[in-house]
């Protein structure tokens, strides 16, 4: 059994890797923006404004899975959506790696989440690696800015691994409930051109690999947590 803590615990993949973790019998807990020790899997309290995260939520620790950032769909990217999107996962980066470091937690892992758009928002036939550069665009940017962030556990010498995650498709909730619902109505059609690729992954295919991540020392930086098949919306 593992003593873990997770960011964006109450969001689609964290509500279903933290359920995943505890039919296995590890031990979860939450940073939230809420405390409530007494929920079925407890939140402790962090505030990225003031820069502040409960000492408690670190005792005992053994992986930290960081999955917290603002949903980058949730309004247009105004200058204002722009620095929430960014500094909900960079400032929560550098506060973990402030907290671990601080607490000397020893920590036997950091698994943060990423994204594919590290690779950019323009349509393209070229798949890409985990050895390409970050594109120049706002997206490839926040994924550089977010995985330096996490990089700070690897400089204190924590294994890190960083799931650079594409489109996560589940039923009760994220893209494929926000498409379904004009398919429903019968209004659906292409997204855009309908021609550019959509890198995606079932979520508990994600799951499963945030788990085989955990449990086998070899994973090591970043990987491309996307499915083998390519299609396009």
């Amino acid at each position: 059994m593992s003593n873990i803590l997770i960011t964006g615990g109450s969001g689609l993949v964290g509500t279903a890797l933290s359920n995943l973790l505890a039919e296995q019998g590890h031990l979860v807990k939450h940073l939230s923006r809420t405390r409530n020790l007494s929920a079925a899997i407890p939140a402790y309290e962090w505030n990225l404004n003031e820069g502040t995260a409960d000492d408690e939520a670190f005792h005992g620790v053994d992986y930290i899975f960081h999955l917290a950032g603002a949903n980058i769909s949730d309004g247009k990217w105004t200058n204002e959506r722009k620095k929430i999107i960014t500094d909900s996962r960079v400032k929560s980066g550098e506060l973990l790696a402030k907290k671990v470091k601080d607490l000397n937690i020893p920590l036997k892992a950091f698994i943060a989440a990423s994204a594919t758009g590290y690779y950019g928002s323009l349509t393209s036939e070229k798949i890409f690696n985990e050895t390409d550069s970050a594109a120049d665009d706002f997206l490839g940017t926040v994924c550089r800015k977010w995985e330096d962030s996490s990089l700070k556990f690897q400089d204190m010498g924590i294994r890190t691994v960083l799931l650079r995650t594409g489109v996560v498709l589940a039923l009760n909730g994220g893209a494929l409930k926000k498409l379904y619902t004009p398919v429903k109505l019968g209004i659906a059609s292409p997204i855009g051109s309908g021609k550019q690729y959509m890198p995606w992954i079932h979520i508990k295919d994600l799951c499963k690999l945030y788990l085989d991540v955990m449990n086998k020392d070899g994973f090591s930086g970043p990987y491309n947590a996307v499915s083998p098949n390519h299609i396009k919306s």
